[in-house]
């Protein structure tokens, strides 16, 4: 007969070397076992009847999975872990984050359980963890994040196509009333959001701020303008003013090939009228080169607006 070692191994190895007493026929009934592994420290007990079949520290997504089986399948990760467990821009956060509409256990130490009304429906399983939609998710983060971090996130969904804006708005119409934390800072953060493409980067996300907090809010984001049969794409584009604001990120703009590009790209169209006033990073982490950003731009904008004289 196989021994316990190798079924629990056997089993534990599809499941990133974790097993719940509930679920596992291979461990009922073999408490001594258990006990001993224990006892021994070969194993690990993150939550009561979930047992890690290892000895050194647990990764993060281990402790996801822990707190999945500890819960059960009708646990959805939502807020930060759900959204960490998308790819979203977020940070790794330390304390979980599931939600259910009934818990019969309390919530395990490092985890916390948010109680819904209604059940979470429409979940994906994303590396053995049960997720909440990614709409749902975003509503959740709006609870607990604000301004920059919740903007990072909610573009990044967009920019994954994990989710639309008619998704994320229907998500508020049917789940976001009143008394629904973080709903109404949803809905401010998708009204204020700039026409255009998603923000691809940080810095772009604190270009648009900066000009915002300045009154310049009329911008496209990631404009697209064709020039002599080639498409060209303005990171801010005042369109009817013709005046481009380009955030020069090293992501985008810091070998030699990017570089020579974005002067051709600029050489094309100030050749077709559109002025530029390109953005360092650095400029964005201060408030002096935020108010000389604005003060640029709205200088360009002033220009274009004059009456040509002849």
């Amino acid at each position: 007969m196989e021994s316990f070692d190798k079924r629990a191994a056997a089993r534990a190895s599809g499941q990133d070397d974790l097993l719940s007493y509930k679920y596992e026929r291979g461990i009922q009934g073999n408490s001594h076992n258990v006990a001993v592994r224990l006892d021994r420290l070969q194993w690990q007990l993150p939550h009561p009847g979930v047992y890690l079949t290892q000895t050194g520290k647990p990764s993060w997504l281990q402790r996801a999975r822990a707190a999945q089986m500890y819960l059960g399948e009708k646990a959805a990760a939502d807020a930060r872990t759900g959204a960490f467990l998308y790819g979203l821009d977020v940070d790794q956060p330390e304390t979980l984050e599931f939600t259910m509409s009934q818990a019969d256990r309390p919530a395990p130490e490092g985890v916390h359980v948010y109680r819904s009304r209604r059940p979470v429906k429409r979940t994906r399983w994303v590396d053995g963890v049960r997720v909440a939609p990614v709409e749902r998710v975003l509503l959740g983060l709006a609870a607990v994040l604000r301004g920059e971090e919740l903007e990072r996130a909610v573009e990044s969904a967009l920019l994954k196509r994990l989710t639309t804006e008619e998704r994320i708005y229907m998500t508020l119409v049917e789940e976001g009333g009143r008394g629904v934390k973080g709903s109404k800072a949803l809905w401010q953060l998708m009204h204020l959001r700039p026409k255009g493409r998603p923000a691809r980067s940080v810095f772009e996300i604190r270009t648009g701020h900066a000009l915002r907090a300045g009154g310049l809010a009329h911008f496209d984001r990631n404009y697209p303008v064709m020039v002599d049969g080639e498409l060209f794409e303005i990171d801010k584009a005042f369109v009817q003013e013709m005046v481009a604001v380009e955030s020069d990120g090293a992501a985008f703009h810091s070998t030699r090939t990017q570089r020579e590009r974005n002067r051709r790209k600029q050489r094309k169209l100030e050749a077709a009228g559109w002025r530029f006033r390109r953005v360092e990073y650095a400029e964005t982490l201060t408030s002096e080169g935020r108010d000389q950003l604005v003060t640029d731009v709205r200088t360009l904008l002033t220009a274009s607006e004059a009456p040509e004289r002849g």
